[in-house]
C-alpha cells in the first residue's frame, strides 16, 4: 500500500483534534527517508524554558550513545524531533 493509499484509508478511521509540526533534530536514519516498522515514542518534560539545551545536547550526548546501540543491533533507529 502506498503511503497516499494509507493516508487516505487512516483518515476514514479518525477525526483530527489538533496537529503539530516536528522537526528533525538528529538521529542514525537519512533525513527524509523513513520506513513502516514499529517505533516507540518517547518524551521526556523537561524543565520549562530549557527546550533549546535540550535540542542542543541531544545530537552532541545522545546522538553517539544510539548510533552504537544501532551498530549493536539493540535498536533498529534513533532520532530526536
Amino acid at each position: 500500500m502506498s503511503q497516499a493509499d494509507l493516508g487516505k484509508k487512516l483518515a476514514t478511521m479518525r477525526t483530527i483534534v489538533g496537529t503539530e509540526v516536528l522537526r528533525y533534530r538528529a538521529g542514525t536514519m537519512a533525513p527524509g527517508v523513513l520506513k513502516m516498522a514499529m517505533s516507540a515514542l518517547s518524551a521526556r518534560q523537561g524543565q520549562a524554558g530549557m527546550g533549546d539545551e535540550y535540542y542542543e545536547d541531544g545530537p552532541v550526548d545522545g546522538q553517539p550513545v544510539m548510533q552504537a546501540r544501532v551498530a549493536g543491533g539493540e535498536l533498529k533507529s534513533w532520532s530526536l524531533w
